[in-house]
This record gives C-alpha cells, structure tokens and sequence, in this order.
C-alpha cells in the first residue's frame, strides 16, 4: 500500500529554533498512527506539518504526493487538523 504520509530525517524549525530533528515517519492509507511522548516531543508539530502550517526545510517530507519542503500550503485544502483546543463556547446550548 503506497504512503500518504512519508518522513526521512525530516526537520522543521519554529522560528530560528529545530523543533523537529530527523523525523521518521510513514502512515499508509487507512492505517490508524499513534504519536506518544512526552510536553516538548515533537507529536503536534510533526502534526502540524502533515497539515501544511508548519514548513520542513531539510529531510524528505511528501504528504498526498506533496514535497512539504518545496510547496507545504499545497496540503491545505486537503489535510485538516483540529487540535486540542476545540474553542466551545462552554455558555452556550445546542438551540444556540
């Protein structure tokens, strides 16, 4: 089954600083992934660039055929990302 999510050695940088350090990941079609580590590890910023909103400057990083290191906004329209942070309006009921 080919990848839809394929990381060699993937490196993304926040700012002037590595946030991601030789990431290696594959996730075929269909297949379920858990990402588990510790506050600091990496799990939502490897999220983060799956989904385009995070660039990858060094590595191999290819998300739905997409190079993430030459063209990380193509991914946009087609990976989305809700993080943890649902932002509900606790107030409000389900007429609202």
């Amino acid at each position: 089954m080919e990848n839809v999510v394929r990381f060699r050695g993937a490196i993304c940088l926040l700012g002037r600083f590595p946030a991601l350090a030789g990431v290696d990941l594959d996730v075929s079609a269909g297949e379920i992934v858990l990402l588990q580590g510790p506050n600091g590890a990496g799990k939502t910023t490897v999220l983060r660039a799956c989904a385009g909103l995070v660039p990858v400057v060094d590595g191999e990083a290819t998300v739905l055929g997409v190079d993430l290191r030459t063209d990380h906004r193509a991914v946009r329209g087609s990976v989305g990302l809700l993080g943890h942070a649902s932002g509900l309006y606790e107030d409000l009921t389900v007429a609202d």
